[in-house]
Parts: structure tokens; sequence; C-alpha cells
């Protein structure tokens, strides 16, 4: 599915531009990461990648806790950028 859909997420990158990417997860980020040269490629800002935690596991023990804190780290990121 990565290889089939890497491409779109690609393009997309290219039409947006982004400064901040934001993967939904860590097994997402790992992926995202190992492609971080393609995804360079497509952007002319140094593009940064960042994870937070999925929220399906917000109803686990201390999750919810942690989310917040990812919340709050991305937002500091956001007025760095």
């Amino acid at each position: 599915m990565i290889e089939n859909c890497f491409p779109f997420l690609l393009k997309e990158i290219e039409i947006l531009k982004p400064k901040l990417i934001v993967a939904v997860s860590e097994i997402v980020y790992n992926v995202l990461e190992s492609k971080m040269g393609d995804i360079k490629r497509y952007t002319w800002e140094n593009v940064k990648l960042e994870y937070i935690s999925h929220y399906a596991y917000r109803f686990k023990k201390d999750v919810d806790e942690k989310l917040k804190k990812e919340f709050e780290k991305l937002k500091e990121m956001r007025r760095n950028l």
C-alpha cells in the first residue's frame, strides 16, 4: 500500500509545500522518515517531520496526557516555523 500511495503523497507535498509533516503514529513516522530523501525533493523548504501518538489509544492509561504534551510540542514547533 505504501508503494501504491506514496506517489500521491509526493504530489500533495509538491502542491502544498508544507514546512511540517505530522505523522499520526510512530509506524507512519518511521516509514516517512525512511523516505525523507524523496520528500525533500518535492519541497523547497527544509520540511520537518514529527509524530504524535495515534488518537485511537487516547483511552489507554496516561495516553491522554501524552497526547496533550505532543500537541503542545506541535504548537510550539508551528510558532517557530
